[in-house]
């Protein structure tokens, strides 16, 4: 996969899982609010079939990125430690393309 197509695969996928959260919050602070019961609360989303598989293919440094490291740039150079004991320096999505490429987590 090329560079450019890395960066828009991660940012539809960064977007969907943000506009997933804030839907999900909001219908449970809806029914909270009036006194629903929220454990068995269905929502009609049903990304995971594509979102999965785009996982898959923007690799495990993208994973890590986004949801251990809460898309924060500082905290993947931080957390990630090369074998040499040093840390990468990755500030954009760009950045995070090269470095993954040249760890193998992608392709």
């Amino acid at each position: 996969m090329n560079k450019e197509n890395f960066v828009k695969l991660a940012e539809g996928y960064i977007r969907q899982e943000h506009y997933e959260d804030e839907f999900r919050d909001l219908v449970y602070s809806t029914a909270g609010k009036y006194g629903q019961e929220k454990d068995f609360l269905g929502l009609p989303l049903g990304t995971s079939k594509i979102m999965n598989p785009v996982l898959d293919i923007l690799g495990d440094d993208f994973a890590y990125f986004h949801y251990d490291c809460k898309d924060d740039f500082g905290k993947f150079n931080n957390n990630t430690e090369l074998a040499d004991g040093s840390h990468p320096n990755v500030h954009s999505l760009e950045d995070l393309y090269d470095f993954a490429k040249k760890q193998g987590s992608i392709q």
